[in-house]
Parts: C-alpha cells; sequence; structure tokens
C-alpha cells in the first residue's frame, strides 16, 4: 500500500536514519507512527529526500566480518587443502586442454606449465621456431594440429595475411595467400632499402 510521507515523517526518518540500517529504520518508523510502511518505502523515501544514513555499502577500514577465520583456524570442510596437496582437479603432466585463444595446450611441467600443441609438433620435427616467425594454420582450424596444417611465417607476413584475410579453409588457397605474403614483403622491403639509397 501506498505511504505519503508527510514532513514529521520526513523529519522523523532525518532524526532517526544516521548509523542506521534500513531494517532498523523501517523498524523504528512504523513503531512511532503506528504504521506498515515497507522497507522498500523507506529505502525510496530516503533517496528521494536524500536522507543518508552513512552506510554506502562498504566495510570500514579495519571491520573484521563476524565469520572471518583466524589464522591457524581450520573450517574443517573438505575443500581445504593441505601445504603440498594436490587438488582433486589437478591435470597431469601431458594432459591437454583447449585455451581460451582456440589453442590446444599441453601440460609439459608440473606444478602448471603448458605450452602450444602445435608448436611441441613442429619442434620435434623442425626445432624451436625462428625468432621473429609464427606459425600459421593452413585451413584456418587451430585444432587441428598436424605438420602438413602448419607454415612458419614472418610477423610482417602475418601481417600481411591478417590485412589481406589471405588464409582460407581451403589449405592450398592458403598456400598461395601465404605466398603472395611473402612477395608483398619482399618488394616492399626493396622498395624500402632503394628509397633510402641516396
Amino acid at each position: 500500500m501506498m505511504h505519503f510521507f508527510t514532513k514529521d515523517n520526513l523529519d522523523y526518518l532525518r532524526q532517526i536514519a544516521p548509523g542506521q540500517s534500513a531494517q532498523e529504520i523501517t523498524q523504528r518508523f512504523n513503531e512511532h507512527f503506528n504504521l506498515e510502511v515497507t522497507i522498500n518505502q523507506i529505502r525510496w523515501c530516503k533517496k528521494n529526500h536524500k536522507i543518508s544514513s552513512g552506510f554506502d555499502g562498504h566495510f570500514a577500514k579495519g571491520h573484521k566480518p563476524i565469520n572471518a577465520i583466524q589464522k591457524g583456524q581450520h573450517i574443517g570442510i573438505s575443500t581445504e587443502f593441505k601445504k603440498g596437496g594436490i587438488g582433486w582437479n589437478r591435470l597431469p603432466v601431458g594432459s591437454e586442454r583447449v585455451k581460451s585463444d582456440g589453442y590446444i595446450g599441453v601440460k609439459i611441467e608440473e606444478p602448471n606449465k603448458w605450452k602450444a600443441k602445435h608448436v611441441i609438433l613442429w619442434e620435434n620435427f623442425y626445432g624451436p621456431v625462428q625468432k621473429g616467425y609464427k606459425l600459421v594454420f593452413l585451413d584456418g582450424n587451430k585444432q587441428n594440429v598436424s605438420l602438413e596444417n602448419l607454415v612458419q611465417v614472418t610477423y610482417a607476413e602475418m601481417l600481411l595475411i591478417n590485412q589481406h584475410g589471405l588464409i582460407n579453409t581451403d589449405p592450398e588457397l592458403s598456400k598461395t595467400g601465404v605466398l603472395l605474403a611473402t612477395l608483398m614483403n619482399r618488394t616492399f622491403t626493396v622498395k624500402k632499402k632503394k628509397g633510402g639509397k641516396k
């Protein structure tokens, strides 16, 4: 039921609001005026008439919650881990997972060291990826990890590939796109060198 707040109501709210919660204010207000105003009506009234209780929804600096766990205290439930313990969801070395960027990661070392599966595959056959280069999936599918689907390109070539949309779902078309990016990059490099000569 709607309640119209009178001047007396508002004056009383201003008087009792400081340091009180909305629930406490509502209880005192109803007892004082013998009303049944809801807590939401009190909140609405306080907001509309800029009546502050001093609560901003944050704990004061140094405040300790009632349910705070003290140092050395245990809550005695099965989610607690002992120091050096292994969680039930810890994956063993060799496990695979799809990362948020779409690449497949492989756990290579404890406690939590991972490496991209396609990089591991490439390095096993060709050695480390060269500095300034990165691997591209020819069919655009980051989870299709096979040597036939990988090619090594420079960062500059990768930029051109992305700018001109040269990777296709057809690996053969993508190979042509990579060759085109290589040619464009070399042409640009030659022009830059010629332009720099005096």
